[in-house]
């Protein structure tokens, strides 16, 4: 599938959560925030908030990153994400800073605090972080196994969900300190 049909697929999803969030917001309270990833940004005008035909026509010539979808951040660019992870390989600290700005917790934040809310058990809220691989996943690598099932090893073994795995093609970095 191409990348174009990818992301109307994403924007059609996310449109459908979002009408299925504003029904069950109505009757059960809470809220959903939703982040549609794309390959191209063009897509982005498709979420946000509806705008009138003159709006349309005012933004017509601008650039993507003016749309309020965008600018708010319910969408990011489709390398967002890797480019992240990569970083983060290099940047311990990133992991920290990344944390803060999904969940707005950080480490230093105490159980009571009120930004400590959603911390807890399964369940209750997720925070990303980088891990080295375990020796486990390491012979599993060996044997060639695929994302999905390291998905699901680390899913049943430590109730983590992986997004990411940052692969090392390089034998003087294939050491036990590098997953």
């Amino acid at each position: 599938m191409d990348s174009t049909n990818v992301d109307a697929q994403v924007v059609l999803t996310v449109l459908s959560v979002e009408q299925i969030s504003k029904v069950t917001q109505k009757r059960d309270g809470g809220g959903l925030v939703t982040i549609a990833e794309l390959y191209h940004n063009y897509f982005s005008k498709h979420l946000g908030p509806s705008k009138s035909r003159r709006t349309l026509k005012q933004m017509a010539g601008l650039s993507y990153s003016y749309e309020p979808a965008f600018a708010s951040g319910r969408v990011i660019s489709a390398s967002f994400l890797e480019g992240l992870l990569c970083q983060a390989y290099y940047n311990d600290n990133l992991i920290k800073v990344i944390r803060k700005l999904i969940a707005g917790v950080t480490d230093n934040d105490s159980e009571d605090s009120p930004n400590a809310r959603g911390k807890g058990g399964p369940g209750k809220s997720g925070h990303p972080t980088l891990l080295p691989l375990p020796k486990q996943v390491r012979v599993m690598a060996e044997e060639e196994r695929t994302f999905m099932e390291l998905v699901k090893f680390f899913l049943s073994k430590h109730g983590i969900l992986p997004i990411g795995l940052y692969r090392v093609n390089n034998p003087r970095l294939t050491g036990e300190d590098v997953g």
